[in-house]
């Protein structure tokens, strides 16, 4: 949706992961059947609003990642949801094709992980990987017209 100079958008992802064929994974010994993939959320949401003002351009961009049930080789039997706000402003073209931006991700510093490997067991490869705190980046973009 546009108004003015400010955009809003968004979207959702529903998604419902199955096997579609066995694996020796599926078949190995004290292992259930399980026709639901592991690692991968089922509900997704993203949500942002961009503003520019002459030369400024302003975003905010807000991600939710519902929970992730693991493999069954991980010991955690799932992860949590977690939200990420990201914002970002530029300063388009402070001089002739190069524009200056400050990118804060994790604004917030939401505490959150990503599952480990497929055959994440927590002895030979971690059950889930910390994700980043707060970051904050200066870039100068370059756009080179041909």
């Amino acid at each position: 949706y546009s108004y003015g100079s400010t955009d809003v958008f968004g979207n959702y992802t529903y998604t419902s992961p199955i096997r579609t064929e066995t694996t020796n994974e599926i078949l190995a010994a004290g292992r259930t059947r399980s026709d639901r993939l592991g690692d991968i959320a089922a509900h997704k949401l993203n949500l942002g609003i961009q503003h520019r003002w002459r030369q400024l351009d302003l975003s905010a961009r807000m991600n939710v990642v519902g929970a992730r049930p693991t493999w069954q080789s991980n010991p955690l039997s799932d992860l949590p949801r977690y939200s990420v706000a990201n914002v970002a402003l530029s300063y388009i073209d402070f001089l002739p094709g190069l524009t200056e931006q400050l990118v804060i991700n994790n604004s917030f510093s939401a505490s959150y992980a990503d599952p480990g490997v497929r055959t994440a067991d927590n002895i030979r490869f971690a059950s889930s990987i910390p994700q980043p705190g707060r970051s904050i980046f200066v870039k100068l973009l370059a756009r080179q017209m041909f």
